[in-house]
C-alpha cells in the first residue's frame, strides 16, 4: 500500500516486521479474517472506535501472514513478521564469522543470509512477476558467489579484529544485493516498466530509463537499509576492544551484539525503507520518446511502482 506521508509509511512498515504478529493463533487468524471480510478495504469503516482499532489490527495481521495474490499463508520464518528474529540470527552469524581467523565460517554465513534471502522473496513475490525459475536460480548462484568471494577478499585486507574485517558482512551483502536484483528483475531495463501519467493515471507505456530507476532505487534502499545492521555494531565492538587489554569476552559479546543488531533491525529499517513512495513520480523528459500518453502527448510527469 503507497502512502503519500513518511511517517505513514515508517509506521507501516514497523508495523509489517513486528515480530508478535508471528504469536497469532488460528483462532485470532480466522477472528481477523471475519473482520476483514465484514469491512473491506475501500468500502465503509466501522463507527464505533474500539471496532475500528481491532479492524486495524486485523489487516495488519492478515497482510503480515497472508499471501496478498495467492491468500494462502505464507511459511512462518518466511513472512515479514519473521524478518527481524531471522535477521538477528543471520547478521550475528555474519559478524561473527568476519571476526574468525577461519575463511570458511564466513563463506557458510554468507551462504546462510543468501538461501535466506532467496527464499523470503519468493514466498512473498509478487503474483505478478514473470520472472522464470532460471532467473530465480541464477541470482540465487551470482549473490552466494559474489558474497562469498567478497567476503573471502576482505579477510585478505587485514587481521580478524581489524576494521576492515568489520566491514566485512556489509560489503558482501552490497555487492550480492547489487547483482541480484537487477539480475531477478531484468525484463524491468531490457523491456521497461509500466508507466503511468501522474495527473490523470492514463497509461503511457513501457520505459526502460524508469525501469533503472526503479531497481537502482531499491539495491540503494536495500544496502542504506542494512548498514547501520551490519555496520554499527562491529564497530562498536571494535572500539570496546581497543579500549581494552584484551578482547570483550563472549559472555559478554553476544548479548550485546544481538542487542544492537535488533535495535537496529527494528528502527534503521522502517527508516530506510519508508523514505521513498512505493509509487514514484518522475520527470517525463526523463523517460524515452515513446512513452506518451493515449492521446499521443508527452506526460509531464509519470508514475511508477519501484519495486521492493
Amino acid at each position: 500500500m503507497d502512502d503519500p506521508e513518511y511517517t505513514g509509511r515508517v509506521r507501516r512498515v514497523a508495523h509489517m516486521l513486528d515480530p508478535r504478529m508471528l504469536l497469532a493463533g488460528e483462532a485470532e487468524l480466522a477472528h481477523a479474517n471475519a473482520l476483514c471480510e465484514r469491512w473491506p478495504s475501500g468500502g465503509a469503516a466501522p463507527s464505533d472506535a474500539h471496532e475500528a482499532d481491532a479492524l486495524a489490527r486485523a489487516r495488519l495481521l492478515r497482510d503480515a501472514t497472508y499471501h496478498p495474490d495467492t491468500g494462502r499463508k505464507v511459511f512462518a520464518p518466511l513472512r515479514m513478521s519473521a524478518f527481524v528474529p531471522m535477521n538477528l540470527l543471520i547478521d550475528g552469524g555474519m559478524i561473527l564469522a568476519a571476526s574468525c581467523a577461519n575463511p570458511l565460517w564466513s563463506v557458510l554465513a554468507q551462504a546462510a543470509n543468501q538461501t535466506y534471502i532467496a527464499l523470503h522473496y519468493y514466498a512473498n513475490r509478487n503474483g505478478t512477476r514473470t520472472d522464470s525459475a532460471v532467473q530465480r536460480v541464477a541470482a540465487y548462484v551470482l549473490a552466494t558467489v559474489s558474497s562469498v568471494a567478497a567476503a573471502v577478499s576482505i579477510q585478505g585486507l587485514g587481521p580478524p579484529g581489524s576494521v576492515a574485517r568489520t566491514l566485512e558482512p556489509w560489503a558482501a551483502a552490497s555487492v550480492a544485493n547489487a547483482l541480484n536484483l537487477p539480475t531477478v528483475r531484468a525484463s524491468e531495463w531490457l523491456c521497461g516498466v509500466t508507466v503511468h501519467d501522474a495527473d490523470d493515471g492514463a497509461p503511457c507505456g513501457l520505459s526502460r530509463a524508469c525501469g533503472f530507476y526503479a531497481i537502482g532505487v531499491c539495491v540503494l534502499s536495500r544496502v542504506f537499509a542494512s548498514a547501520p545492521t551490519l555496520v554499527l555494531p562491529p564497530l562498536v565492538l571494535h572500539a570496546i576492544d581497543a579500549s581494552r587489554r584484551a578482547p570483550l569476552p563472549l559472555g559478554a559479546r553476544l548479548p550485546l551484539l544481538l542487542g544492537m543488531i535488533c535495535a537496529s533491525l527494528c528502527c534503521a529499517v522502517p527508516i530506510v525503507f519508508g523514505a521513498v513512495r512505493q509509487l514514484s513520480t518522475l520527470r517525463g523528459k526523463w523517460c524515452e520518446a515513446s512513452v506518451r500518453r493515449p492521446d499521443g502527448k508527452r506526460p509531464r510527469e509519470v508514475r511508477i511502482n519501484r519495486g521492493l
